[in-house]
């Protein structure tokens, strides 16, 4: 069985049409990279601030998990641990009523840290999974900005002060 010809062309010119999109991003992204070499000042321009303006922006760190009772106490210990006043940071572990292993572990976590600004949201899979999680927590967000880590994330210690930076800077 064999095609007709006008079907074989459609589907070259599709081809044809893809491979010059592709193309083009691969010269449009070439030629970012060749900028930043021919005006290396312009890289300097896009860095991250070396010097943290006062911190006054509040953050909100929503923490969602699934199964993650093996990392989940020390991704909440390093994401309390960042480098920012604790009064302006708000910290909501957002998990699942079955997921009791992580439960049980963050909640051991938080009587050890025992700190007002750290809160545990639990929430049932009626409505979804983590979609539903989130939405949950942005309920109960209190801070200027808003941001998500996830259980393997490592943040950088100032991550939080180069934000409140860049973002007073304009």
């Amino acid at each position: 069985m064999s095609l007709p010809g006008n079907v074989i062309t459609f589907l070259d010119y599709l081809y044809l049409g893809i491979i010059c999109l592709m193309t083009a991003q691969a010269i449009f992204s070439i030629r970012l990279r060749l900028y930043i070499w021919e005006e290396p000042e312009q890289a300097w321009l896009n860095s991250a601030p070396t010097i943290y303006r006062e911190p006054r922006l509040s953050f909100t760190i929503l923490l969602p998990a699934y199964h993650e009772e093996d990392l989940y106490a020390e991704t909440i210990q390093k994401v309390y641990d960042l480098n920012y006043p604790k009064e302006l940071v708000q910290i909501i572990a957002l998990l699942r009523e079955h997921d009791t292993e992580t439960v049980k572990v963050t909640r051991e976590k938080l009587r050890q840290l025992g700190v007002p600004n750290v809160h545990l949201l639990i929430t049932s899979d009626k409505h979804g999974g983590k979609p539903h999680q989130l939405n949950l927590g942005l309920k109960v967000a209190t801070g200027d900005i808003v941001t998500i880590f996830y259980a393997e994330d490592e943040p950088h210690p100032d991550m939080l002060q180069v934000i409140n930076t860049t973002f007073l800077n304009g």
